[in-house]
């Protein structure tokens, strides 16, 4: 009877197994969360440069709401000073409270751009003051959704599907977020010109919440309808403990954060002061004129972000970073000629500018979004992720605050050091990233971590080749992807270690 009752248990199990593996099959075909999660970061992070050029613009005279001195130089920093510490807690968060995170960093994220519209008035101090505290709060939303779509990509790819391809899809959608700010204020000013400033600013910031609230409202009824599975994959440790009992783990986020951090110097200190840039290219401009010009800037790095995902399954993002930090180095070098040997030269200077955000975009902007799904296992994949992400924006905040001093002091000279800053990024991952990058400890499914229930028997629940308990095996592959042929290979080695790879276990 005893016997007899076991298999009855056994084949309930069995049951519910496939029966949640079906609904999550079902869900993995779909990546509409991390994808409009991605365009919201965009968009927010770049729709306040504009907003502020609305604000300050002076084509029909003074200022609307002129900009104070602090303004200046902290205002468009202070979502990236967010964006780091959500990127810190909220990737954290993650492996600590599975997809419950999602929520939190979403709602953080439309509460700050809805701020951001709705809250500032006043005196020009006090309506840069809340617009300034409200960015800060966006910014740790749109943070948090860096390593959470990242993380959720990864886990949601197929075991045929190449985990950098999949998480690569959904970043592209950033692209379009960086592009639409432009459009819209396009749209407000082609009918007459500048019109009420009052509304156009504040249109401009609070639609940036409309992408986290869809998503937001999307992943709420995912959650209490079931469809996703709410539990983290492995009872969260420190991520920092992880990485001191694990050295190899620091060795890659001094990679995946270090070539993070001086990517977005070189990106975000060109990126969010394009408008400052083609001032200084043509001379001064209507506002609709620099709005265009920007949107050129921008719309060029879509199909380079494009072609850069379709190079990440046959080359690799190790070879998608270096080899994007290097057409960047060569981009800025050739601006940095013109802009030494002439004053003159507009349309060169132009193109080349946008040759810099084709570099940006083909390589390190996907490469180094990509890199930290890769190397990683998914026990620590968000907070890992997040620690990464967090480097990049602390190399933004250094980009939007050192940008306009040296800029007023020489641009020639920013443009050098930006140079210097995209070989550094080069160099750190040709030499402290292996060419067996790759992470391939065995992965066990998201049914049979619903199915270890907390107390309960974890071995049926233990990943091949892993430790019950939630552990995993940390191996890295002798092999490195480059072919079909070399894939298939890892993928047998992801379930049978190489005695002669490095294997590390989580206690």
């Amino acid at each position: 009877a005893a016997t007899a009752g076991m298999a009855a248990q056994d084949d309930a199990g069995q049951g519910r197994a496939v029966q949640l593996q079906d609904v999550l099959v079902k869900h993995k075909k779909s990546s509409f969360v991390p994808s409009l999660g991605n365009f919201s970061i965009q968009y927010n992070l770049t729709s306040a440069s504009i907003a502020v050029a609305f604000m300050t613009n002076t084509d029909d005279g003074s200022a609307e709401v002129p900009e104070p001195g602090w303004a200046k130089n902290a205002l468009l920093g202070l979502v990236f000073a967010g964006a780091v510490c959500g990127m810190g807690v909220m990737g954290y968060l993650g492996d600590l409270l599975g997809r419950r995170a999602m929520l939190i960093t979403l709602g953080l994220t439309v509460v700050g751009a809805l701020g951001s519209a709705l809250f500032a008035w006043g005196s020009p101090g006090a309506v840069y003051g809340i617009i300034g505290a409200c960015r800060f709060v966006l910014g740790v939303g749109v943070g948090g959704i860096y390593p959470l779509s990242a993380a959720r990509s990864a886990e949601d790819a197929s075991d045929h599907e190449h985990i950098g391809k999949r998480v690569g899809k959904s970043f592209f959608w950033q692209m379009p977020g960086v592009v639409l700010p432009y459009v819209v204020a396009l749209l407000m000013l082609a009918p007459r010109g500048q019109g009420n400033v009052e509304l156009q600013f504040r249109l401009l910031l609070g639609l940036g919440a409309l992408p986290a609230a869809i998503v937001l409202a999307a992943e709420w009824s995912m959650q209490a309808s079931g469809a996703v599975p709410l539990k983290p994959r492995a009872p969260a440790r420190n991520p920092l403990l992880v990485a001191w009992e694990h050295r190899e783990h620091l060795r890659s986020l001094a990679v995946t954060g270090g070539s993070w951090f001086f990517f977005d110097i070189a990106y975000y200190g060109t990126a969010i002061f394009t408008p400052t840039l083609l001032k200084d290219i043509f001379g001064k401009d209507s506002l609709i004129d620099v709005t265009w010009q920007s949107l050129v800037v921008a719309a060029v790095g879509v199909p380079a972000a494009f072609f850069g995902i379709l190079t990440l399954q046959p080359k690799g993002a190790r070879w998608l970073n270096i080899t994007g930090f290097l057409f960047m180095a060569v981009s800025f070098a050739l601006l940095g000629i013109v802009y030494s040997a002439t004053s003159e030269a507009k349309t060169l200077k132009f193109l080349l500018l946008c040759l810099i955000m084709v570099a940006s975009n083909f390589g390190p902007q996907v490469a180094t979004y990509v890199l930290p799904t890769e190397v990683y296992p998914p026990n620590v994949r968000s907070s890992f992720h997040g620690l990464s992400a967090a480097s990049g924006k602390i190399g933004a905040v250094a980009g939007t605050f050192l940008f306009p001093p040296i800029n007023d002091a020489s641009t020639a000279g920013l443009i050098w050091m930006q140079v210097a800053v995209s070989l550094i990024g080069a160099l750190l991952t040709i030499y402290l990233l292996p060419r067996d990058y790759h992470y391939h400890g065995s992965t066990h499914s998201l049914a049979e971590s619903l199915l270890a229930e907390p107390g309960g028997d974890r071995r049926k629940a233990a990943p091949v080749g892993g430790l019950a308990n939630g552990s995993s095996a940390v191996t890295f592959s002798s092999v490195r992807r480059q072919n079909s042929d070399s894939d298939d290979n890892d993928s047998r080695s992801a379930d049978s270690p190489s005695v002669d790879s490095p294997v590390a276990t989580d206690a």
